[in-house]
């Protein structure tokens, strides 16, 4: 019975952790997405008060990016143009950031003027997929052009990470539906096979999952030890002294194990959690683990020796009653 309540426990912890190995990535991808609403700010009103309020924030946002942890390795073996395009995209902004921190805030506006938001539309989507998320209806606004821009200037093409220089790239529908089955027919191969639990990139479910096993190990092992104690049990029926505080009583040891016992106590117990007894000459100090109205249980500090038990069992067989027995009480 407590071995299947620690089982139930640790599977009710993996149930709980579980959904975390997911939580960051979508809240990368609603930082993605919050970098295009920067971006759209900026490119809609080219002040420079613009530019200055919004660069900090994307700052911050891009800082909060990781994309090793956003595209993993299986994500970037089935859809390669989707991670090359966010690649891009965050790369972009990022030598946006690194400009304007150095004072070339010229070079910034230039990055983030010619950055299109919308090349990443496929990206956002199969994120959201692939991680289970809920802001699939952003990214689908992502391909349409900004209010009083043409589908031409939609289409702006996206800097390369080895120059400033920009390669033309239109953003075609007829492209994006062609991306979007090649997508389906790979994201149920992506899927079946990920999003795998990285352990290593979260270290608190690494630390509770190791818990977890130490406690299931730790169960299970104080079953067993119990389990044998029941099995080695021996009814030996014997008037023993006991010595409660500084008085000294005389009570019925029921049972008997080399790690404790079951007594009678007839009412003298009283609060003490402490005990004494005398056994084969010898005293043996015990501290209480159960009782009720009549009978308790309590441990042994110390094991009792293989002699001792012996003694015991020999002056029971004396008296027919040193065959093992499964009575139930505290060993």
């Amino acid at each position: 019975m407590l071995i299947r309540r620690f089982i139930l426990c640790f599977a009710l912890l993996m149930g709980c952790f579980q959904p975390a190995a997911a939580t960051p990535s979508c809240d990368g991808v609603d930082n993605v997405l919050q970098t295009v609403s920067i971006l759209r700010d900026i490119q809609s009103d080219t002040s420079f008060r613009q530019y200055s309020q919004n660069i900090p924030v994307l700052k911050n946002t891009v800082a909060q990016i990781s994309l090793p942890a956003l595209q993993p390795a299986s994500y970037r073996e089935a859809f390669p143009e989707e991670d090359r395009a966010l690649f891009l995209h965050v790369s972009a902004l990022r030598r946006a950031v690194e400009s304007a921190q150095a004072g070339y805030d010229d070079v910034a506006q230039e990055i983030l003027n010619t950055t299109n938001p919308a090349l990443i539309a496929d990206s956002l989507l199969t994120l959201n997929r692939y991680w289970g998320c809920t802001n699939n209806d952003a990214a689908n606004t992502l391909a349409s052009p900004m209010e009083g821009e043409s589908v031409v200037k939609a289409g702006r093409s996206l800097p390369s990470t080895g120059s400033e220089s920009a390669t033309p790239s239109t953003f075609s529908s007829s492209e994006t539906l062609s991306n979007e089955k090649a997508n389906t027919r790979t994201l149920a191969k992506s899927i079946s096979n990920g999003p795998k639990l990285d352990i290593q990139g979260h270290p608190f479910l690494s630390i509770a999952m190791a818990l977890s096993l130490i406690v299931l190990i730790y169960g299970w092992r104080k079953y067993s030890k119990r389990s044998r104690a029941r099995d080695h049990r021996h009814l030996i029926h014997q008037e023993t002294k006991f010595k409660i505080g500084k008085h000294y009583y005389q009570m019925t040891v029921i049972d008997i194990t080399q790690k404790g016992l079951k007594f009678k106590h007839d009412g003298y117990l009283g609060k003490r959690a402490k005990l004494s007894l005398e056994l084969d000459g010898a005293w043996h100090s015990c501290r209480l683990q159960w009782k009720n109205a009549n009978f308790a249980g309590a441990k042994f500090k110390y094991p009792l020796k293989d002699k001792t038990m012996d003694a015991l069992l020999a002056a029971a067989h004396q008296e027919g009653l040193g065959a093992p027995t499964r009575t139930s009480g505290a060993s």
